[in-house]
């Protein structure tokens, strides 16, 4: 048995996500896995932003229920607004939270394609809110800097993708 306890309300860097599990007398992996479809990916394909993984194992075999937290440490480009320090920052159509619980062996299986949820038999998921990128906090770690004289030019242009094919390099 695994299971999110107190599931998150929105999508946010250092946030707690409560894990309650059951282990069995063998030895399982359990995960939990943060997914988020961005506009900068293809259509129907999700990223994986925040992965943890633990063992558990009951050698008395007692049928205790116990309980993980973890924080959420998201990239930046998902935690933090766009600005000088975070050109990068991408919007977020949506976000789930799983939680999985596998055996050493089907989790080696599940590796090669990164489906642990999916090779899972026992498991957990939540849809989780998102917010804006301009409501998102700035980046704690940087102090207001001055960008420099040719970063700040550039920053100032207007971003005009080019197609290859129209400037003639493939043909």
């Amino acid at each position: 048995m695994v299971r999110l306890s107190q599931s998150l309300v929105r999508l946010q860097h250092n946030a707690p996500v409560h894990v309650e599990y059951r282990c069995p007398r063998s030895p399982m992996i359990v995960g939990v896995d943060v997914r988020v479809c961005t506009d900068a990916q293809p259509p129907a394909r999700d990223a994986v932003v925040f992965s943890r993984r633990w063992t558990c194992g009951s050698a008395a075999g007692d049928d205790n229920v116990e309980r993980r937290t973890a924080r959420l440490s998201l990239p930046r480009y998902v935690a933090y607004r766009p600005a000088a320090d975070n050109r990068y920052s991408v919007f977020v159509e949506n976000a789930s939270v799983e939680a999985w619980m596998l055996e050493p062996a089907a989790y080696a299986d599940a590796r090669a394609y990164r489906k642990f949820y999916d090779a899972a038999a026992q498991r957990d998921r939540r849809a989780v809110g998102v917010v804006s990128p301009w409501e998102r906090p700035r980046r704690p770690d940087v102090v207001d800097r001055c960008p420099s004289w040719s970063e700040s030019i550039r920053l100032q242009l207007p971003y005009r993708p080019v197609c290859p094919a129209e400037l003639g390099l493939f043909l």
